[in-house]
């Protein structure tokens, strides 16, 4: 007998039991602990999937850009080095070629986000994800489409490859501008040359 009431002695010293899900309120009323690490695990993991596929269709992007760049500067170097008459007709036939492939490149790489933001469901339903895309990937940010809270980081990431890539086309449009100057001024400095030796 005593030692049944040593066991309700010793229990009464260990005090009163609780359950885990009545220790884990308890934790959250007292500290906010539990709750407010599985949201931030939840919302890493949802930002964690926004920049893995942010960052899939900008590599994609800058593979697209990255052949059409060599493209456009392996045409502008042959264009440049052909003799003409006509240098000023040159210039212009060169770099409205340049501009307008580089304005389709841009193009498609906005139709790859739209494919992305259709594949994974960015924006409300009835969106026009073209020009959603076209919004974002210009940076002009009208906001009258907003994503869905989800992928709401899609929309900034798009912008962010929109304007690196924007760049690149401005840094290749004067490497071509500057090829074709250099070009042209160095065969008219060896005409130049010709005529005074003649």
């Amino acid at each position: 007998m005593q030692e049944g009431g040593g066991n309700q002695q010793a229990n009464a010293e260990v005090g009163p039991t609780y359950s885990v899900s009545q220790i884990s309120k308890l934790a959250y009323s007292y500290f906010g602990l539990v709750g407010s690490v599985t949201v931030r695990i939840a919302g890493a993991i949802r930002m964690l999937r926004q920049l893995l596929v942010s960052i899939a269709v900008s590599v994609c992007n800058i593979a697209i850009h990255a052949i059409v760049m060599a493209a456009v500067l392996w045409v502008a170097r042959i264009a440049s080095e052909r003799v003409t008459s006509h240098r000023s007709f040159q210039l212009v036939a060169v770099m409205t070629a340049t501009v307008s492939v580089l304005m389709v490149a841009h193009i498609a790489e906005v139709v790859v986000w739209t494919f992305a933001y259709a594949i994974v469901d960015v924006a409300p339903a009835g969106t026009d994800l073209i020009y959603f895309a076209f919004v974002n990937y210009t940076t002009l940010g009208y906001g009258d489409v907003t994503p869905v809270p989800r992928w709401r980081l899609l929309g900034p990431m798009t912008a962010m490859n929109g304007v690196l890539l924007f760049g690149w086309s401005t840094a290749v449009i004067f490497a071509v501008l500057r090829a074709v100057m250099t070009s042209q001024t160095e065969e008219g400095l060896r005409e130049k040359g010709a005529r005074l030796f003649d």
